[in-house]
């Protein structure tokens, strides 16, 4: 949590090599900041949205961190 506080990108291992989430603001009214899941390939076919995580993503001991 200390990582995207600071703006970092977090994954999941299971989310595969596509998928990471960070704190942003939303694109859809540039004002509002929350934890938005988004693409990291940049191929513009997934747009960011909202991510809420679940118990097991709480608990899960698999984060990483992404270089962007």
């Amino acid at each position: 949590m200390a990582a995207v506080l600071a703006g970092a990108a977090v994954r999941r291992d299971e989310w595969g090599k596509r998928r990471a989430v960070k704190l942003m603001v939303e694109p859809w009214n540039g004002e509002t900041e929350r934890l938005l899941l988004f693409d990291l390939t940049g191929k513009g076919d997934v747009p960011p949205f909202p991510y809420s995580m679940t118990g097991v993503d709480v608990r899960g001991d698999d984060w990483q961190l992404i270089e962007e």
